[in-house]
């Protein structure tokens, strides 16, 4: 609520910043088995899923979306505007947290470019 002050600050398995340069291997939501059904967000209700009595699954990930906008692109009087995309995510099995299953998955790529490729030598 606005206008609280809380003791500490909110639980989370991520860093408490916006980028996330190492794997999401290191993100530990174990907290979110404390927390009932209606005190969970949308995201903690991906993590620690019981699949049965002995896996758990979790997923998640991160989709940025950049809009370029470059004047005197590249050194060059080109005007360049374009679009950088990026999507990481992950999925994590674990068996009775003895085994472990983690993939992860980067995509990235860019749409619009109108400045011409420099020439090779």
């Amino acid at each position: 609520m606005a206008g609280e002050c809380r003791a500490n600050p909110p639980k989370s398995g991520y860093p408490s910043f916006a980028l996330m340069p190492p794997s999401f291997f290191d993100a530990d939501f174990r907290y979110v088995e404390t927390l009932g059904p209606d005190e969970r967000t949308l995201v903690e209700d991906l993590k620690r899923i019981p699949l049965n009595d002995c896996l758990m699954f979790s997923t998640g990930g991160q989709f940025w979306l950049r809009f370029m906008n470059e004047n005197n692109s590249r050194l060059t009087e080109a005007h360049n505007d374009y679009t950088l995309s990026r999507v990481r995510a992950f999925g994590d099995v674990n068996y009775s947290d003895r085994v472990r299953l983690f993939g992860e998955f980067i995509w990235a790529d860019s749409f619009g470019k109108t400045c011409p490729r420099p020439r090779s030598t």
